[in-house]
């Protein structure tokens, strides 16, 4: 029987799927040792990211994730497209295979060699405007939960996905400044009013967000997590 303890697998490792067909796994991106891992693979000839969920919330969190990536879709967000649903063979362990967007990176990795960190950053906040558009928040907001392809931005992580009957302009503020924590807190000061202003056309809002009771969310953010 496979084991996913401690999610440490060597290159070569083939993952047996319920459904009589196997991931090839050429490496592992990211573990979360008894919970999950997520790994490049290749699966049925195509190249792959697979996310493996172990443990007793193994179900609870691969149909929470599955369901906030098919609601994206449904909305034309654009994310990896969801392949497969399945378990793993003779062990239970939810798997999540996932289409790879060739040629992406993930948006911490555009930040540290983006020659314009600014055009970046307006594309993440007009992503996150339309998310707010649907009622949609990402509540995992990492600068890895996008991907860059391009000028194209893909939000990852379906996990973090939540949907409101009604979205307050605070709470979408607030969502909004914890994207804006994430950068150069001295870059961020030149480019806030521009970046406030994009929000506001993407969101077809009337009016520009106070700077200042903005800049006080992205300040409580960073204070909270030891930012600042």
């Amino acid at each position: 029987m496979a084991s996913l303890e401690p999610l440490v697998f060597p290159v070569s490792q083939v993952l047996p799927l319920a459904d009589g067909s196997y991931l090839q796994v050429i490496e592992y991106v990211r573990t979360v040792p008894g919970k999950r891992a997520v790994c490049r693979c290749v699966w049925n000839g195509l190249n792959v990211y697979a996310k493996v969920f172990i443990g007793r919330q193994a179900a609870r969190y691969a149909e929470r994730d599955a369901a906030g990536v098919n609601f994206l879709s449904e909305v034309n967000i654009k994310t990896p497209t969801l392949l497969l649903d399945t378990k793993l063979l003779n062990l239970q362990a939810r798997v999540l295979i996932f289409a790879e967007v060739q040629g992406a990176i993930n948006a911490e990795q555009a930040y540290k060699k983006a020659g314009d960190s600014y055009l970046l950053l307006k594309s993440l906040v007009t992503e996150v405007a339309l998310l707010h558009q649907h009622k949609i928040l990402q509540t995992d907001l990492y600068l890895k939960n996008f991907l860059v392809d391009g000028d194209e931005i893909y939000t990852l992580d379906g996990d973090g996905i939540r949907q409101y009957r009604f979205l307050s302009p605070r709470r979408a503020l607030k969502n909004l400044a914890v994207l804006i924590s994430k950068f150069d807190v001295l870059e961020v000061e030149q480019w806030l009013p521009s970046l406030l202003q994009v929000y506001a056309t993407a969101r077809n809002w009337s009016s520009v967000p106070d700077l200042t009771a903005f800049k006080r969310l992205v300040n409580q953010h960073r204070t909270q997590v030891g930012l600042s």
